[in-house]
C-alpha cells in the first residue's frame, strides 16, 4: 500500500510539472523553448470561403469563439489522482466534448496510468489549446492558453498588480470581476485541494506584459508579472 502511494505521488509530480510548464510560463520564458513528447497525432483540414454579407464583427466572432471555448473546458471534471482519479471526467468523455486530440503522452508506473493530452481548438484559428492530464483514463489535472484574442477593456497597471494581496482573502472570483476572464489557465486536484495558476495578458507595459496569480481553493496564495509599467 505505501509503494502504491509513493508511486502515485510520482505520477502526480510528473502531471502538475507537465502542466506548469505549458501555462505556468511568462511569454519571454515560452518563445525560448520547445518540447515535445507525441505518440498519437490526429490533423484536420479544412477550407473555407469567407462570404462578406455574413460575417460579423471580427471582436463579437472571437467573443463568441472564446466563450464557447471556455464552456467546453468548464465540462471537465477533475478527479483527485491519489484516489486513482475518481470523479474525474473519463477521457472518452472528454475526447466527446474537445474532439479528437492532437497528441498523447503516456506514461506507467504499476498499475497505475498517466495521460497528458493535447488539443487544439480549429475554431480560434489553431492558437488557442487545451491540455489535460488523466490518471487511470480520469481526468486529474487541466489547462488552456491562448485565449487572448478577445481584447480586454482595460489594462492593468503595475500598482493594480502590486496591491493583490496574497494572504488568502483575495479570491478567484474577485480576481475575474476586477481584471476579466484569464486568456490562459492550469488546474490541478491533489488530496482534495485545488490549485490554479492564472494569467492575465491585459497588462499595461513593454510587448508581452503579462501578469499571474496561483490560487489554492479558490484564494490567492502568489502572483508574478512581467514587464508591467
Amino acid at each position: 500500500m505505501k509503494m502504491k502511494k509513493i508511486i502515485k505521488f510520482i505520477l502526480v509530480v510528473i502531471v502538475l510539472f507537465g502542466i506548469t510548464k505549458v501555462f505556468g510560463k511568462h511569454d519571454d520564458q515560452k518563445q525560448g523553448e520547445e518540447t515535445t513528447t507525441v505518440t498519437t497525432t490526429a490533423e484536420t483540414t479544412s477550407t473555407t470561403t469567407p462570404n462578406p454579407e455574413q460575417e460579423t464583427p471580427k471582436n463579437d466572432s472571437k467573443e463568441e469563439k472564446v466563450s464557447e471555448a471556455r464552456t467546453k473546458y468548464q465540462q471537465i471534471v477533475l478527479g483527485d489522482p491519489v484516489y486513482d482519479g475518481e470523479g474525474g471526467t473519463a477521457f472518452e468523455d472528454v475526447k466527446a466534448i474537445l474532439g479528437e486530440p492532437d497528441s498523447v503522452s503516456t506514461n506507467s508506473y504499476g498499475d497505475t496510468q498517466s495521460m497528458f493530452v493535447t488539443w487544439h481548438d480549429s475554431s480560434l484559428k489553431g492558437i488557442a489549446s487545451f491540455t489535460v492530464s488523466f490518471t487511470n483514463n480520469l481526468a486529474t489535472g487541466k489547462g488552456y492558453s491562448g485565449f487572448s484574442l478577445v481584447n480586454h477593456n482595460e489594462k492593468v497597471t503595475l500598482d493594480e498588480f502590486n496591491a493583490i494581496v496574497t494572504d488568502g482573502s483575495f479570491s478567484y472570483d474577485q480576481a475575474i470581476a476586477q481584471f476579466g476572464q484569464p486568456d490562459s489557465e492550469s488546474e490541478s486536484l491533489f488530496y482534495g485541494s485545488y490549485s490554479n495558476i492564472v494569467s492575465w495578458h491585459n497588462a499595461n507595459g513593454s510587448f508581452g506584459a503579462n501578469f499571474d496569480i496561483t490560487f489554492k481553493d479558490g484564494y490567492a496564495t502568489g502572483k508574478g508579472q512581467y514587464g508591467m509599467k
